[in-house]
């Protein structure tokens, strides 16, 4: 992808943190609740204090409302796991990696993408695979490696795990940040994207909400 005009989005954050999420500020009144998106803001480091989070209160939400079975995120009608709690049960373990606390919690956490991930990545393979989880869960995968989280090793990654890597790559080559034949677009999956991705500013502000959201994605701006 190839953009005309690049530019370093960490001044627009820092605005945007700055107006909006203040420590007075309660980060669920602009959020819909989700694992996903309290485990990435559980993930902001203080900006006075960067050993600290900003908002603990999503932290102490990680810390206390990781299931039974080890995951992160919602049943479904039958009282079993979805697709959904891969990405994040992932975002929750590496906001508690980042801040050094909940290390049962992250084995346990571990375990379950261990003895589920396979099964339930195939409930959704094929042509039946959800674009957003193509663009998020490899993403993921990636951020807990760097975070020293080894999720799938090289060694275990099956074909129906690859599919998934390889069809986020088809998507980053073939679509455009902002495509008016995809929404929501890649652009509302910022925070998941490659870092050597360059950006539009007319596009940033023009699907910039006031919230700071990019088509009410939460965790798009905040996370850059």
């Amino acid at each position: 992808m190839e953009f005309s005009k690049s530019f370093s989005i960490q001044g627009l954050v820092k605005t945007i943190k700055g107006e909006l999420l203040l420590d007075s500020t309660d980060p669920y009144s602009f959020i819909a609740p989700s694992a996903y998106d309290t485990a990435w803001l559980a993930m902001v480091p203080d900006g006075s204090r960067p050993c600290q989070p900003m908002f603990k209160n999503c932290l102490d939400w990680v810390l206390n409302n990781q299931n039974e079975e080890g995951f992160w995120g919602e049943y479904d009608g039958h009282g079993m796991p979805t697709v959904e709690c891969l990405p994040a049960t992932i975002a929750c373990m590496i906001a508690l990696k980042r801040w050094k606390t909940g290390e049962n919690m992250i084995d346990k956490g571990m375990a379950f993408i261990e003895a589920n991930a396979e099964k339930l990545i195939r409930e959704i393979y094929g042509s039946n695979c959800p674009r957003w989880f193509a663009i998020v869960f490899p993403a993921m995968v990636k951020m807990a490696q760097i975070s020293g989280l080894e999720i799938i090793s090289p060694a275990r990654k099956k074909r129906v795990v690859m599919d998934i890597f390889y069809k986020r790559e088809r998507i980053l080559e073939r679509e455009e940040l902002v495509d008016k034949n995809h929404y929501p677009p890649l652009l509302s999956y910022l925070e998941a994207l490659p870092a050597l991705c360059n950006f539009d500013q007319e596009d940033v502000h023009k699907h910039l909400h006031a919230d700071g959201s990019l088509f009410q994605s939460s965790t798009a701006v905040l996370m850059h």
